[in-house]
């Protein structure tokens, strides 16, 4: 797995697990990328990137959430995000580009298309695992956080 000349190559399945905020260096998500990352529950997708290529996140059956700082939605293949769950994955998108995610090819087919504000100062204090997201993925980590601390207090 690696990032080489600004694009994501390949990453083998389940190589990746949790939350995936790619850097902003990253301008091609290169085909079959992420093909077969199970353990992938989140992503955010900077605007940096002017490519998605094909089957990039097929079979990431476990994505949960997928945030997209591109106002303008890409063009891309049928088979980008197959075998993801389109009725419990979230689409996230800049606001004011719900309309344009919702009529794209591909993009539409995700049932839950939400806009987020970036600059919403409240949002980042409350993104506990960093993806950029503000979802059930930050309350799972900050109550395994307090569990582990809890229970080194305990052991003490």
């Amino acid at each position: 797995s690696y990032l080489r000349d600004a694009k994501l190559s390949y990453f083998s399945g389940n190589k990746i697990k949790g939350a995936l905020c790619l850097p902003d260096t990253v301008a091609m998500i290169g085909s079959y990328a992420l093909y077969k990352c199970k353990d992938l529950t989140n992503v955010t997708i900077q605007d940096s990137v002017t490519s998605i290529r094909e089957a990039a996140f097929t079979y990431c059956s476990n994505l949960t959430s997928i945030k997209v700082r591109i106002n303008e939605p890409l063009n891309i293949k049928p088979n980008v995000f197959d075998g993801v769950d389109k009725a419990n994955c979230t689409l996230y998108v800049p606001k004011g580009s719900l309309s344009g995610y919702s009529s794209a090819e591909v993009w539409k087919d995700f049932v839950n298309i939400v806009e987020f504000d970036e600059y919403d100062p409240d949002a980042k204090k409350y993104d506990v695992n960093g993806d950029g997201v503000v979802d059930v993925a930050d309350i799972t980590a900050l109550a395994k956080y307090i569990l582990t601390n809890a229970k080194e207090e305990i052991e003490e």
